[in-house]
């Protein structure tokens, strides 16, 4: 295997490459700490890179306009997710069980499209998170030597 240039990207891809190669130990990044602990990382791996992209550190090799057909249908199930558990939407949208939870509860309840905004939540988290591990792959993966890395890894 030909050694990778030092570049910035470089490093990147491989501090990428160590985040998902050891986010399955610890319980195959099935508990709400480990999870969170990923998104954590992908997140900040990600406005790193971004800010270096930004600063003209780091090489952006693809543009966003390129990966506009898979980024607006994934920006839109994020928007509809977090939409989903807001309290401001009408009442029509709303679950039935929170009207019934506000008559049994004898208040007022926040009502959400989502029977569980927390989760819902949660849900958009990882979600965006497997968004984050895409756009840095497609975008830190274009070159050949990279590529060829991260696939012997």
């Amino acid at each position: 295997m030909a050694p990778v240039t030092g570049s910035v990207n470089s490093l990147f891809f491989r501090c990428l490459l160590a985040v998902v190669v050891l986010a399955p130990l610890p319980l195959a990044c099935n508990r709400p700490w480990s999870w969170s602990l990923l998104a954590l990382l992908v997140g900040g791996l990600l406005t790193a890179w971004g800010g270096a992209a930004l600063a003209g550190r780091a090489r952006v090799p693809m543009s966003l306009e390129r990966l506009r057909l898979v980024m607006i249908p994934f920006a839109l199930a994020l928007a509809w997710a977090w939409l989903q558990s807001r309290p401001w939407l009408p009442p029509a949208w709303t679950h039935p069980i929170w009207s019934e939870s506000a008559t049994t509860l004898g208040g007022d309840v926040a009502a959400t499209i989502s029977i569980a905004p927390d989760r819902t939540m949660t849900a958009l988290m990882r979600l965006a998170c497997y968004g984050g591990v895409f756009l840095l792959a497609a975008q830190l993966g274009r070159d050949r030597a990279r590529a060829h890395e991260g696939l012997v890894v």
